[in-house]
């Protein structure tokens, strides 16, 4: 599972303690646990999303049709605050009545 994120400043992905610290800072929520980001793919002067993976079989483990939310803990180097959390229905990623994982 891809999240992209819109970064307006790409330069502080250059900075290695902040890769570092973004590295551990990325979570998926679930209600029956959370779920390490393992790769990420950095925003460019040409395209301003960060793309965070999260693997499709561990979520698929902890993920059912009963969920009603799924939800990131983010840090996001160059972001003002930097810590984010969002939260998505699952009704909103349903394709033919399930989770599009």
């Amino acid at each position: 599972m891809i999240l992209a994120v819109r970064v307006g400043n790409s330069t502080a992905f250059s900075e290695g303690p902040e890769i570092r610290r973004m590295e551990d800072g990325c979570w998926m929520r679930v209600p029956r646990g959370r779920v390490k980001a393992t790769a990420y793919f950095p925003p460019s002067s040409r395209d301003p999303y960060l793309r965070l993976a999260f693997p499709r079989n561990l979520i698929n483990n902890l993920v059912t049709t009963e969920e009603k939310y799924l939800g990131f803990d983010l840090y996001l180097p160059g972001v003002a605050g930097p810590y984010r959390e969002v939260q998505f229905t699952l009704k909103e990623i349903m394709v033919e009545g399930r989770p599009e994982l």
